[in-house]
């Protein structure tokens, strides 16, 4: 799928929610409208988060990003320094300014900026065979956590308490099985709410539900009758 198509797709729903939470609208009147946006690159789009009706962050092949503060009517567009052969699959924003995306490339890593993507740093490193971070999600300003596939068939996540500067991996979630996989949908198969509950949709041959009542400590999964 070309870039621009895909953006046009992932804009799809950030206007369908300027348009539903619009107060003026009158009930019954109201029209999903689907604009063509430019972006200015030819990057491939995988990872978009949404901070408000003005502010959207996207990320995507080499090492690629994007912020809009008027409505996708102008992109700033850039690469994170070292990670130019890297694909973003995961984005988190706080604002404007801050911002922090995961790669798919070994070693897996979590880049944070505070500056609008002029300046990047590490905060994450692991050269875990396998490693393929594709979903991250937060709680709150400080709680947080990142899915990678599997690692000798058991989730890979990691979890931050302090805004994504230090993560460390959640131990004893249940094995994944055999045709079970995670799936890189811009962060819409996890799930982080404010009360720590945690919940990780998988798919493939078996789809299942992993939930963590207490911010990853326990974990339960669910069987579904889903194949996909």
């Amino acid at each position: 799928m070309k870039p621009g198509h895909i953006i046009t797709l992932l804009f799809v729903s950030l206007f369908a929610l300027i348009i539903f939470s619009c107060n003026t609208v009158t009930p019954g009147k109201r029209h999903l409208v689907i604009e063509s946006l430019q972006t200015n690159t030819e990057a491939s789009i995988r990872a978009i988060y949404v901070v408000d009706t003005n502010v959207v962050w996207a990320g995507g092949s080499d090492g690629t990003y994007l912020l809009t503060t008027d409505r996708g009517e102008s992109w700033k567009t850039g690469q994170v320094p070292g990670a130019e052969e890297d694909d973003f699959r995961s984005i988190y924003a706080w604002d404007s300014q801050h911002a922090l995306v995961f790669g798919v490339s070994t070693p897996g890593r979590g880049y944070y900026t505070s500056t609008s993507g002029e300046d990047w740093v590490v905060v994450y490193e692991n050269d875990a065979k396998g490693i393929f971070f594709n979903s991250l999600r937060f709680a709150d300003i400080s709680r947080g956590i990142a899915l990678s596939d599997a690692v000798d068939s058991v989730p890979f996540v990691i979890k931050t308490v302090n805004g994504g500067f230090s993560w460390e991996r959640l131990t004893d979630l249940p094995v994944l099985n055999d045709k079970e996989f995670h799936f890189a949908a811009s962060n819409s198969c996890i799930e982080y709410l404010a009360s720590g509950r945690i919940w990780i949709i998988t798919g493939g041959g078996d789809a299942r539900v992993y939930s963590s009542p207490d911010n990853g400590l326990n974990w339960s999964v669910a069987e579904t009758d889903i194949t996909h």
